[in-house]
């Protein structure tokens, strides 16, 4: 049994102003909200010589604004880019469900699988030559993908049992402020959280009767980048920041609560690796 969800979300908004003399303006804004789901369970009664339960989810999510204008007297340019990911993978036998193995061969194993490329990317950029130049981004991801393969019913096998919880993710937000101009003003802001999950567990209720080796394993691999860039070219009075934050309140969970009855060895191990870069 499988499901899979291969998904490409992304919003993207492009703006641009332009004037020989006077006042120009451009404003992009872009949001992505997106929140695919694959789910793979067991409610009923299944037997067969092995039995494979597997879920799958695995994409890209992105929100892109670019903004930017060139004038003779004021030149004003804002970027705003916004992305909420929400991935979720599960596997599962549900309460009430019961899953065997009938063969001495046969193994049991729920397998959930979440691979998520998160981002978000906002550039904004003005010339204003020898007037007033504003450029400003600003770029907030959020990433709430969770891979959770789970037991809280009835599992037997005469051979292996394996519970896997795969989560891969990436996450990257950038933002861009530039300015060109007698008096130019250039604020960039990366703001990035991330809240992934990734869980292999029995619960509470759950009976496992494991002939072979029973296997509970998470394993998370995250690679997370925030940068934030100001930068401003002035005649008089130049004002560049860039604050970029990353935030990760991730998690990585293996456990047995309920009864696991195991003739072979026994391992419950969650994993996680990840890899954190804040720049400004």
């Amino acid at each position: 049994m499988a499901a899979t969800n291969l998904y490409f979300a992304k919003a993207l908004a492009d703006a641009t102003g332009a004037s020989n003399a006077g006042t120009a303006l451009a404003v992009a804004l872009a949001i992505d909200v997106a929140s695919p789901t694959a789910e793979a369970t067991i409610s009923g009664t299944a037997s067969a010589d092995a039995v494979t339960v597997t879920a799958t989810v695995n994409g890209v999510s992105n929100a892109t604004s670019f903004s930017g204008n060139g004038d003779t007297e004021v030149g004003a340019a804002g970027a705003l880019a916004i992305n909420v990911a929400d991935a979720d993978s599960r596997a599962a036998v549900e309460l009430g469900g019961s899953v065997s193995a009938t063969t001495a061969s046969g193994d049991v194993t729920i397998h959930a699988i979440a691979i998520a490329n998160d981002s978000a990317i906002a550039a904004g950029t003005t010339a204003g030559f020898v007037g007033l130049g504003v450029g400003t981004s600003f770029a907030l991801n959020v990433t709430l993908d969770d891979a959770t393969a789970e037991v809280a019913g009835v599992v037997n096998s005469l051979l292996n049992v394996t519970l896997l919880a795969e989560g891969t993710y990436t996450a990257v937000t950038y933002a861009e402020g530039g300015a060109t101009a007698g008096t130019g003003v250039a604020p960039a802001i990366a703001l990035q959280v991330t809240d992934d999950d990734t869980a292999a567990l029995v619960d509470t209720a759950a009976m496992l009767q494991v002939g072979g080796a029973l296997l509970v394993r998470s394993t998370y691999t995250k690679d997370s980048d925030t940068k934030a860039k100001g930068a401003v070219a002035s005649l008089w009075t130049a004002l560049g920041a860039a604050v970029a934050a990353g935030f990760g309140v991730d998690t990585g969970r293996a456990s047995v609560s309920g009864t696991a009855n195991v003739t072979g060895a026994a391992t419950i191990l969650a994993e996680m690796d990840g890899v954190s870069v804040t720049e400004s």
